[in-house]
Formats: C-alpha cells, structure tokens, sequence
C-alpha cells in the first residue's frame, strides 16, 4: 500500500503534522472505498451516484482532521510551559459537541483553573474562537444566515452543513 513506502521524512510528519492519523487512516481503508465506488457507479456511467458517495468520503475525511487537529492543539496546551507555569487541570476530559460544516465533531478538552485565582477556562475553545456555549460553528452560523435570507430558517437550517446533522431552532 501506498502509506508503506512513505519517506523517512514523511514518517516524521506524525509527530509534527495534526492531521498524520486521519490521512493514514484514509490511505489505508477509505481509498478501496473511492476504488468500490469508481467501479461500482462511476464506471457503470452514475456519475450522480459517484458524486455523492465521494462527496461523503471527502466530508468525512474533514470532519476527522477537523478532530484530530483540535486534539493535537489541546495536546499542545496541556504539554506547554505556559499552561503549567499559570493553570491547573481541573478536570482532564469534558466532552462537548460542536456542529461543523463537517458534521458534529466531539471535542474532549481540559478545564483549567488559574493558579492566581480566578475564573477556570477552557483553553483550547478560547485559543480556536469557540464561544463557551456555542454548539454550532462559525461556518455553519454563516452558512445558514446565508441560506435563511435567500430562503427561510428552517432551509438554512439544513443546507449549513455538508451531512445530514441540520442547524434547529433549539441548536
């Protein structure tokens, strides 16, 4: 397989690259699903169907870097001299869901507690933009705003992200 000539740089990309184990994983099981799907529709002259199965691999392979790089940048923050010399981890694993033009995408982050005194935060959502109640993502907020002044709530809604999860009136 392709990931197993890869150069000794490349190898070296896993620990400075946040995306390496999405697109390893993508090389070694998603591309015999564009291999199936090329033969199963686009070679058979269904290049509808063809469109949206590769389309639905592609979103995936976002949503699971999109993951992964907010787990190497958390990573990052709790290694760092700076976290360590100002916060304490007050609980290691909060899980939240976040809606992105991907789909929803969980986020495992850390609360920090000042060592001063103070309000604890969660780092990683204050150094990647992330209002602290936020359940939809930028993009998809502007997606659907977009979509809504063209048409109504409820199609910009649905039209926000690329996968079937849609923006509701309760999101």
């Amino acid at each position: 397989p392709l990931y197993k000539v890869l150069s000794d740089e490349t190898k070296n990309a896993k620990e400075n690259c946040p995306m390496y184990n999405s697109i390893i994983e993508f090389i070694e099981n998603d591309t015999t699903k564009i291999e199936k799907i090329t033969k199963e529709f686009l070679l058979a002259g269904n290049t509808l169907r063809f469109e949206e199965n590769l389309m639905e691999a592609m979103v995936e392979l976002g949503r699971k870097i999109y993951q992964e790089c907010l787990e190497k940048v958390e990573q990052s923050i709790k290694e760092s001299e700076f976290r360590k010399q100002k916060y304490y981890v007050e609980h290691k694993a909060d899980k939240r869901t976040l809606l992105t033009i991907f789909g929803n995408i969980e986020i495992e982050r850390a609360y920090y507690k000042p060592k001063c005194g103070g309000k604890s935060v969660y780092l990683l959502d204050q150094y990647v933009g992330i209002e602290s109640h936020d359940k939809v993502s930028l993009a998809v907020k502007t997606r659907s705003l977009e979509e809504a002044v063209e048409t109504s709530y409820r199609k910009g809604g649905e039209s926000a992200c690329m996968t079937k999860d849609i923006v509701s009136k309760q999101t």
